[in-house]
């Protein structure tokens, strides 16, 4: 499965996506945070907004990250599928 860099926050959040599959992009957010010593994570797929996983984001961060990709969600979709088209090579 390919993963498309979305966006990388100041704080060192990186944001990327996954393949679209059946209309549905798995969205991957990860940071380093340095008081719980590790890498917190989450797994979101849209645009239905279902949590796969989260690692180390409290709930209110998981409800308002499901809410900003719920929201992104057309656009998110949309870049995602601009790239994979880009990779699609057309040979004589």
């Amino acid at each position: 499965m390919m993963k498309h860099p979305l966006y990388t926050y100041d704080d060192g959040t990186e944001v990327t996506a996954s393949s679209v599959r059946d209309g549905k992009v798995r969205v991957y957010t990860e940071r380093w945070d340095s008081e719980q010593d590790m890498f917190v994570n989450a797994e979101i797929v849209i645009p239905d907004g279902t949590v796969i996983s989260s690692n180390g984001y409290s709930e209110a961060e998981v409800s308002a990250l499901v809410a900003k990709y719920q929201k992104l969600a057309g656009d998110i979709i949309e870049y995602v599928q601009e790239k994979e088209n880009e990779r699609v090579v057309v040979s004589a």
